[in-house]
């Protein structure tokens, strides 16, 4: 499911799916993310992402994610199709390997949402937070009217473990979360049905 190439003494990796090769930011991905950003259903779909969003704040996320990549703190990729490599989405994976545990966060173009691709993407971050980076338990944090983050989590094994009133003030109102959960051992039986 993924390939290998090094840089710099730190694996980099890349994920391939039946549709996706999931990979590393790339500078030249920077316009591609400021266009996306810019998109008022994608901003309120998301925890935390500036508004406006300028092509600073593209760069500045592409600088700070390679940083994090080579140092294995956060692996964040490039969600593209195999047949073009034109960024549609983001999804990350925190590597706390301390404690075993990761985040995931994502975001996909809304043009290309209800097709299964961010389920398919999710898919293989799990299977890379499990298998590569050895930890033993994944989050995703979504808002509980976040409908197709709620529906990407349960679709990846992933179980409600709870809520949190009032986590965010963002939106101008305060915002509930809910936390999804998934634990190496739950994801293993899962695979072996």
């Amino acid at each position: 499911m993924e390939d290998v190439t090094k840089k710099r003494s730190t694996t980099i990796y890349r994920l391939k799916t039946k549709r996706l090769i999931l990979r590393p930011l790339r500078e030249s991905d920077a316009t591609r993310i400021f266009e996306l950003c810019n998109n008022d259903v994608i901003y309120k779909s998301l925890l935390t992402m500036p508004h406006p969003y300028t092509m600073d704040d593209a760069r500045n996320k592409i600088t700070k994610d390679t940083q994090k990549f080579e140092t294995g703190e956060k692996y964040c990729f490039a969600i593209t199709f195999k047949e073009n490599d034109e960024l549609i989405g983001i999804i990350d994976i925190t590597n706390n390997q301390k404690f075993r545990f990761g985040e995931i966060g994502f975001w996909l173009d809304n043009t290309l949402w209800n097709k299964g691709i961010m389920t398919e993407a999710t898919q293989a971050v799990v299977h890379f937070g499990f298998k590569t980076l050895k930890l033993h338990k994944l989050i995703i944090k979504a808002y509980v009217n976040n409908f197709g983050s709620i529906k990407v989590a349960e679709k990846c094994g992933f179980i409600k473990e709870g809520t949190i009133k009032e986590c965010y003030y963002v939106h101008g109102k305060y915002q509930d979360l809910f936390i999804f959960g998934l634990t190496e051992d739950d994801y293993d039986t899962n695979i072996k049905r």
